[in-house]
């Protein structure tokens, strides 16, 4: 079957939609280069060529994640023999840790850039994917109520992974700085978003920690503080919640954001 670059845009505008953008350019990047190498002709032969041509010489991780993705395109494609091609086995994951000591270096080593030390602080204290967290806005952010806004509006550039907008706190300190950054990102009044990616990821390049890094931070501080997992579920907008989260817990976002004071000393 020959493939146009049509075809694959229409079928990267569906996938856009409930996905971040950066999820988005991850994937169109596997599939243009899987079609280069295929001369935008597809067939069952050429696709189990170019698999096993990543099996051999690339990581586990790196083939299962093309193999997925290359899967999903075939049978949007409506092409049988894709389900002839075996999935990878899930690769073993080993959770990076991120320690305290660590983010205090970080913010130790960014020289007082009041950007980089509010976008770590709020990371931290919000559990927000990277993605997430550059897309914020100033009026996502609630200093007074101490609420950030994490929305699903691709329109409008911010998308979340499971495609539903939700809530997430911070800290009582991290308000009081993040206050201090809104006056000085005022003054600039040129940036769309509080923390542009390009920005962020140019200033952590040299930083022992990368902004993805951040999430694990407040999931260790949450279960160090013996922190309910439903209540965590949600505030990080995991997409695989369990069933309890589901159907069964209902708090409310003032009944959550007590939760969170609890276990995160939020108030103080």
């Amino acid at each position: 079957m020959n493939v146009t670059e049509h075809v694959l845009n229409t079928y990267l505008q569906n996938r856009a939609l409930g996905v971040s953008t950066g999820h988005v350019y991850e994937v169109k990047r596997f599939l243009f280069k899987f079609l280069s190498a295929t001369n935008w002709r597809v067939d069952f032969n050429s696709t189990l060529d170019y698999l096993n041509n990543i099996r051999v010489n690339k990581s586990q991780a790196y083939y299962s994640k093309q193999t997925f993705q290359i899967i999903k395109f075939l049978n949007y494609l409506d092409l049988p023999w894709a389900k002839k091609i075996e999935r990878p086995q899930p690769v073993h994951y080993t959770p990076i840790r991120v320690s305290d000591e660590q983010v205090n270096e970080a913010i130790a080593q960014s020289k007082g850039d009041l950007q980089m030390i509010a976008l770590i602080k709020l990371g931290c204290d919000s559990g927000l994917r990277a993605e997430e967290l550059y897309q914020l806005k100033i009026e996502n952010i609630d200093l007074g109520n101490r609420t950030v806004y994490v929305k699903h509006d691709p329109k409008n550039g911010q998308s979340t992974k499971t495609g539903v907008s939700r809530q997430s706190f911070f800290t009582g300190k991290t308000a009081k700085l993040l206050n201090i950054y809104f006056e000085l990102f005022n003054k600039q009044n040129r940036k769309k978003h509080l923390f542009n990616k390009i920005t962020m990821e140019r200033k952590f390049k040299q930083s022992p920690i990368r902004v993805k890094m951040l999430r694990k931070v407040f999931s260790t501080r949450w279960e160090r503080n013996l922190g309910p997992s439903g209540a965590k579920a949600v505030l990080m907008g995991h997409s695989n919640k369990t069933v309890d989260t589901s159907h069964y817990m209902n708090l409310d976002n003032i009944e959550l954001k007590d939760v969170y004071d609890r276990v995160m000393s939020g108030g103080k």
